[in-house]
């Protein structure tokens, strides 16, 4: 993920790889084998500049990064590629009134 001013990044966590014999060429590479999940946490700052942002017109963040991968079978290797990932959120103002006291839970 590319840094942002308006997110805390979180480290990058992934399953962990598994041996995998390419045997094309006698190596022995580490792979992910199977659906799998790959999780970055990302942390909304709450600073002056998002604060004036919820006061915006255009309350949109947008988080950017880029994925490398490579397939590979038991007979081929494909040219490693990136494909770009991208999330938008709309930033609104913190919630500060109180819920009416006939809606409290008691």
């Amino acid at each position: 993920m590319e840094p942002s001013e308006f997110v805390r990044l979180g480290a990058l966590t992934s399953p962990e790889t598994k041996p995998f014999v390419f045997a094309p060429l006698e190596e022995t590479v580490p792979v992910f084998d199977g659906k799998f999940r790959v999780v970055q946490n990302a942390t909304l700052l709450v600073n002056d500049l998002v604060r004036a942002m919820t006061r915006a017109e255009d309350r949109t963040i947008e988080l950017n990064g880029t994925l490398s991968y490579q397939v590979c079978s038991s007979e081929i290797c494909y040219q490693p590629a990136q494909a770009v990932v991208r999330w938008r959120f709309d930033v609104r103002p913190l919630e500060n009134e109180r819920v009416p006291e006939d809606l409290r839970k008691r």
